[in-house]
């Protein structure tokens, strides 16, 4: 038999709200991203390294000069694309060089592509981006503070998805369908990898911080509650995770020929200072979350998820015995960083189908020389896969 106190508490449970459409969109200035014509182009740009300098930290001419064509390679590819967003994939500046009088200043060279096209844009922060005197926050301060760029910006700072102050930008985007859908068509999901580049001794932790998982179950949860599904998602992050090790390992490096792009150095995963904290794959609980929560039980709700750091690769692999899901590498897309290969951006393209549901979504490689090459196939007739082209490799600078 119910007591008293059951039967007085019951309606209040019945009555506990279910989290709005609305109450999910997480800009409020109320800003939304949509599809236009059922069509949403993205351009990913990383590893730019704005700001090198020469011994001993000394101004030369070369460093400007490479932050020069470093702006050329951006201009010229959105210029070419027209994409309706900008990701900056992470070490946007080369913060080891950084002084203390213009730690942000090479963040006005990075954005001012996307200032001139007036392309919003988004931005995921890499290890470089975190040194003595420039750190991740006060980089998206100088973006936040930037006339010019605030209102483009949609990056965001998440201080309940992180302890690390300095790994708090993990957040979300919608993309809708258009102004009036209610439930997005996809899902745009950034992660910080954190990490840095002091003396050994300092270097901080290089995980996106575990707290993020925590975050990233309760919101999945509240979309699917408010909307009914949870979206197909993207997933930027500028450390690639132990995942595309054992892709590479596994797939990418004895069979060649099925993986076309540049395959040109072993993956530098997260996670590789986890012993000097005394702690063993930490970067295994975000990574979890992300292929267990948003991939789902049968891996359908993670399209890709993309990284840069290493500037000798850009393939995209996929494992169906670790996911199933699809790793991508963006493509060096800066002259500062080590590199003698030709300069580009990774592009992504997806389209709606009747219901606003990604039909198709395919990936290439755009080249500073104005050709493209590489497709990938991410989703055909709205499954997940990865089907890849056979473009020759470009040759070297």
């Amino acid at each position: 038999m119910l007591t008293a106190a059951l039967l007085t508490l019951l309606p209040l449970l019945a009555a506990a709200p279910t989290p709005s459409a609305d109450a999910l969109n997480p800009y409020p200035d109320g800003r939304r991203l949509t599809f236009t014509n059922g069509s949403f182009k993205l351009a990913h740009f990383t590893d730019l390294h704005y700001g090198e300098r020469g011994a001993n930290n000394g101004w030369s001419a070369w460093g400007d000069e490479r932050g020069r064509n470093s702006t050329r390679v951006m201009n010229d590819c959105l210029d070419d694309e027209k994409p309706n967003f900008i990701v900056f994939g992470g070490d946007q500046t080369n913060g080891e060089n950084a002084l203390k009088s213009n730690a942000t200043a090479y963040l006005d060279w990075a954005f001012s592509p996307a200032l001139r096209t007036q392309t919003p844009f988004a931005t995921t922060y890499g290890n470089h981006d975190h040194s003595v005197y420039i750190t991740h926050s006060a980089s998206y301060d100088f973006e936040k503070n930037k006339a010019q760029a605030k209102a483009l910006s949609w990056t965001q700072r998440n201080l309940d998805s992180s302890v690390d102050p300095e790994g708090s930008f993990n957040y979300y985007i919608p993309v809708y369908a258009d102004a009036a859908a209610t439930v997005p068509s996809l899902l745009l999901w950034f992660l910080d990898s954190r990490s840095g580049v002091f003396t050994a001794a300092t270097n901080p932790e290089d995980w996106v911080d575990t707290k993020a998982a925590s975050w990233i179950n309760s919101t999945a949860a509240s979309m699917k509650a408010a909307w009914g599904k949870l979206p197909k998602s993207l997933v930027y992050v500028h450390i690639p995770p132990t995942a595309a090790l054992t892709i590479q390992t596994k797939d990418v490096n004895p069979n060649p020929s099925a993986y076309p792009g540049i395959n040109g150095e072993v993956v530098t995963n997260q996670g590789k200072r986890a012993a000097a904290f005394n702690v063993k794959n930490p970067e295994l609980v975000f990574w979890n979350a992300v292929t267990a929560t948003l991939g789902g039980v049968d891996g359908q709700g993670l399209i890709a998820l993309t990284s840069g750091h290493d500037h000798y690769n850009d393939w995209c692999g996929r494992d169906t015995g670790i996911g199933p899901f699809t790793f991508c590498y963006g493509r060096h897309t800066g002259y500062g960083g080590y590199s003698d290969l030709p300069r580009g951006a990774r592009l992504f393209q997806a389209s709606l189908d009747a219901r606003s549901e990604v039909d198709s979504l395919k990936s290439w490689i755009w080249l500073e020389n104005h050709s493209t090459q590489n497709t990938n196939t991410l989703v055909q007739q709205g499954k997940t896969t990865l089907l890849n082209s056979h473009d020759p490799k470009p040759n070297k600078l």
